[in-house]
């Protein structure tokens, strides 16, 4: 957690803290895609963020007063039922890539909502940024193609409801500080699953030393600490700029193929990282 310790600014930390959350936000689809052949992408849900708020509240710096936790719970509502299971439904009923392309639209709900909710300031210079990264998007995403209506609903309603729990979490970090206010958030919403689990809970076989692996990483990692450094970006910089991470996943989830898998990269997605690239510089320089 070395970098809740550290002050958000300049751009080298900030790209820095936002290419830590990409990672592991990144692998989120990739990792997860298994799971689905053989358990309820709801319960998934449930597991991860049940795990990983369990994790945080451990951590947690303070106690929050009953009137805020409560605010948080239902902010957390927004994100760990909504956003995330229509994540993992969307990733169910399409491909990984195509529902992480979808995903990217994130800052542009942001952009359109922030000002409205929280009276955020947008500047000209960060929706020209917000244009320009997903026109980077659109053309490394330019083969995807339509699975299912189901895969399109659940893809845009994700980056919709994770864009209000974005803008909503930002003064709650403010007036606490971002373990506590995730902590709270993941793990008290994880438990609206609870009424669900008789009838998503999969069955022992579904279990094995790869998907309980898979399941701990999910929650430890891309919940306890990926959120936690999200909201902490959030806090200190602002929701638009944050939500610039889902920018940087295309791309990254382009060069992680090149490395690991020898896939080379389409001049596409050359052209599609170069507009990102300017994007991020655009609204993360100030």
């Amino acid at each position: 957690m070395i970098f809740l310790t550290m002050k958000v600014n300049g751009i080298r930390t900030k790209l820095a803290s936002l290419l830590v959350v990409a990672l592991f936000f990144s692998s989120m689809e990739v990792i997860s895609k298994p799971l689905m052949y053989t358990m309820n992408p709801l319960f998934v849900t449930f597991v991860r963020f049940f795990i990983g708020g369990t994790f945080l509240m451990f951590l947690k710096k303070r106690i929050i007063p009953a009137r805020d936790a409560v605010k948080l719970v239902f902010v957390g509502f927004t994100n760990t039922v909504i956003a995330m299971g229509a994540l993992q439904l969307a990733v169910k009923y399409g491909t990984a890539s195509g529902t992480a392309t979808l995903i990217a639209s994130n800052p542009i709900f942001v952009a359109l909502l922030a000002p409205l909710i929280i009276k955020e300031k947008i500047s000209i210079k960060s929706i020209f940024g917000i244009v320009l990264g997903f026109t980077g998007v659109l053309i490394m995403g330019r083969d995807m193609r339509m699975h299912d209506v189901r895969w399109l609903i659940f893809g845009l309603l994700a980056p919709f409801a994770f864009a209000i729990y974005t803008i909503l979490m930002k003064p709650l970090s403010e007036k606490y500080d971002s373990l506590s206010v995730t902590a709270y958030s993941s793990f008290f919403s994880s438990l609206f699953y609870l009424p669900l689990l008789p009838s998503i809970i999969p069955s022992l076989s579904s279990f094995n030393v790869s998907s309980i692996v898979t399941l701990i990483y999910l929650g430890l990692g891309v919940t306890g600490v990926a959120y936690t450094v999200y909201i902490h970006i959030v806090r200190s910089w602002g929701s638009l700029p944050a939500s610039m991470v889902f920018f940087i996943k295309p791309p990254l989830s382009m060069i992680l193929a090149f490395i690991l898998l020898g896939e080379t990269p389409l001049m596409s997605g050359l052209i599609g990282t170069t507009l990102i690239l300017g994007a991020l510089v655009l609204v993360v320089k100030r």
